[in-house]
């Protein structure tokens, strides 16, 4: 694998993301079992429910990779062949405030027969959501990015809120928003020292971020 290059900057983004229509992300493959609840969603290993960086991740380049060239992807979220190339971006796990609890969402489904077209015989099944109106909180983490990688990462985000997340956005699942906390900041190497920083958006407010930030405070 390349090296990775010595920290210049590193942008750390304080995201929110709301749920604007029932949210399904699940823990892989999960077998239907009519007349119970067959697709649960994702918890951690204390059973509370959370976001997985990596589906926000993939999210992310998924969107990225309609609106830029393989070479520009590939610098932002890496490589991984013979040649491999070190991703600049890290997504964090998405978690409620601590000690939130939500209720969950179930929310019925049929399966249609392939063959037929038609309704399987006993084939409701049931999908376990996040309701609308539940807020996940996670960062952003990017290193020594241009200033064209940054603007793709942020349009990026802004193509993710208008497609979805997660399971079933075909079916009216998945509206998510994504912001950017007002207290986002870029680091050098010397905050590790001092624990001086900069403000992301006094930095980069030439890169017409109003659409997507957020006061801290919410």
């Amino acid at each position: 694998m390349e090296s990775r290059a010595k920290l210049k900057e590193r942008v750390v983004l304080n995201c929110v993301l709301t749920v604007k229509s029932q949210l399904h992300i699940g823990a892989g493959k999960e077998a239907i079992t009519p007349g119970t609840t067959d697709l649960v969603v994702i918890r951690d290993s204390n059973d509370m429910v959370y976001i997985p960086g990596s589906s926000i991740r993939g999210c992310l380049r998924m969107e990225a990779e309609k609106l830029s060239d393989e070479e520009t992807i590939e610098k932002i979220f890496g490589r991984a062949d013979k040649e491999s190339l070190a991703s600049k971006i890290i997504v964090r796990n998405g978690y409620l405030k601590e000690e939130e609890v939500i209720g969950l969402d179930t929310r019925p489904g049929i399966q249609i027969d392939r063959e037929t077209g038609s309704v399987k015989k006993g084939a409701l099944f049931f999908t376990e959501a996040i309701p609308r109106g539940t807020k996940f909180y996670f960062q952003i983490i990017v290193d020594n990015p241009t200033d064209e990688e940054l603007q793709l990462i942020l349009a990026a985000i802004r193509a993710v809120n208008d497609r979805g997340l997660g399971h079933g956005v075909s079916r009216g699942f998945g509206h998510v928003v994504i912001k950017i906390k007002d207290d986002s900041v870029i680091k050098t190497p010397t905050s590790y020292i001092t624990g001086e920083t900069e403000s992301f958006i006094e930095k980069y407010k030439k890169l017409n971020l109003d659409d997507l930030i957020i006061k801290a405070s919410d």
